[in-house]
């Protein structure tokens, strides 16, 4: 059985967390016999792990004779399933939609967000000029909510149905995001939709030593405030220097557009102790680090909640109505800790007593490492492999 996947730019596992699940998935698939493709939107320059893919390609959708060209590639390289990883552009799944209906191929789109990412007020965040389109589509979510958000469901239902009409298999990265489409958008169309969550990237056959973690609080993020709120976790911060916990640091890794505005409010508010450490490989900083920190209001499944855990480092992370699935990654009190949205106070209560109390964070520690396994490679390819197979 041969298999294209679709992402959005040149499918090195260093490109984006999207492109590093697909490279997971492929190796596991590969080994099983299957053969895996890649096409992509955008090209990029790094390049490396492509050579896994039997082809790879770059694919603009919106190019003259789009449809005749991914057709004659898919027949040329026997191509059974796409699976399309870029649900969030109408046109390209309308592209895939039509290509399904002309060829004997099956479509698979994976929804790799939570369905309630734009609907609650905690993701409305603006900077731009008072009169500017953005602030002013921000003025209206925020106090015209009622009407924008009946608009939202509308819409978000239209474009669900649709899916489920185009695909032979919608996936999602959680069971609450099925149940979020049933309860929020009425639909009840659920036979064709499942949910597989996704795999961890990193090898789990690291020596860790829990007791020469260093004082670090860590934190690796998108530097992007609307959707990552990293300003939030700089107030908690903030807030636990009054408790005087000396010797222990923010460490702070990822890049953004953002990055201005964070590097602002450390001198403005005369944060301490905070580091910034740019584009990083994460892995050394969840061996070292003792506990990490997270304040988005919207996520899909947040694999640095997963990696952190597999590394021993304690998470800590905000639940909302768009971000139902940290259900699914920390047992909240045994191995790591599930603050109400937008609770600071509470935050600070919970991190304080990470902080203060080593013996309670070694145990959290191992149970999260213990716990993560759930997110093998190896768990996760035989939910996939029903998929395929069925």
């Amino acid at each position: 059985m041969n298999i294209l996947f679709y992402v959005t730019c040149t499918p090195s596992p260093e490109n984006g967390g999207v492109e590093r699940v697909t490279y997971t998935l492929s190796k596991e698939l590969k080994k099983r016999g299957y053969g895996c493709s890649c096409a992509y939107l955008y090209e990029v320059s790094n390049r490396s792990g492509v050579e896994l893919y039997d082809s790879v390609f770059q694919f603009d959708y919106t190019q003259e004779r789009a449809e005749e060209k991914m057709i004659d590639y898919l027949l040329d390289n026997h191509i059974d399933i796409i699976v399309n990883q870029f649900a969030t552009i109408d046109t390209l799944s309308d592209f895939f939609y039509g290509i399904r209906q002309k060829m004997n191929i099956r479509l698979i789109t994976c929804y790799h967000f939570d369905p309630m990412a734009g609907y609650c007020k905690d993701t409305f965040f603006v900077r731009t000029p008072f009169f500017s389109k953005q602030h002013l589509v921000f003025l209206f979510k925020r106090y015209l909510y009622f009407i924008y958000k009946y608009l939202f469901c509308y819409i978000r239902k239209k474009r669900f149905l649709r899916a489920i009409k185009g695909n032979d298999k919608l996936v999602f990265l959680s069971q609450s995001h099925i149940d979020s489409i049933v309860k929020y958008y009425h639909v009840k169309e659920v036979d064709t939709i499942d949910y597989i969550p996704n795999p961890l990237s990193f090898n789990l056959n690291l020596d860790i030593d829990l007791k020469e973690k260093k004082k670090s609080v860590l934190i690796v993020s998108r530097l992007k405030e609307e959707q990552k709120k990293v300003g939030t976790s700089l107030e908690i911060w903030k807030k636990l220097e009054e408790y005087g916990y000396e010797g222990w640091s923010l460490d702070i890794v990822g890049y953004g557009d953002d990055l201005d505005f964070y590097l602002d409010m450390v001198r403005r508010e005369d944060i301490k102790n905070v580091h910034f450490y740019g584009h990083q490989n994460p892995v050394d900083f969840y061996r070292n680090s003792s506990i990490l920190i997270m304040t988005s209001p919207s996520e899909g499944l947040s694999m640095t909640l997963i990696e952190a855990k597999q590394m021993g480092c304690v998470p800590m992370a905000m639940s909302s109505i768009a971000f139902t699935s940290v259900q699914d990654i920390i047992n909240d009190g045994k191995d790591g800790y599930i603050i109400a949205s937008n609770d600071i106070n509470q935050y600070v209560k919970k991190l304080r007593q990470l902080i203060g109390d080593n013996s309670l964070r070694l145990a959290m520690a191992q149970r999260g490492i213990e716990d993560s396994q759930r997110f093998l490679p190896e768990a996760i390819i035989k939910k996939w492999t029903k998929v395929f197979e069925k």
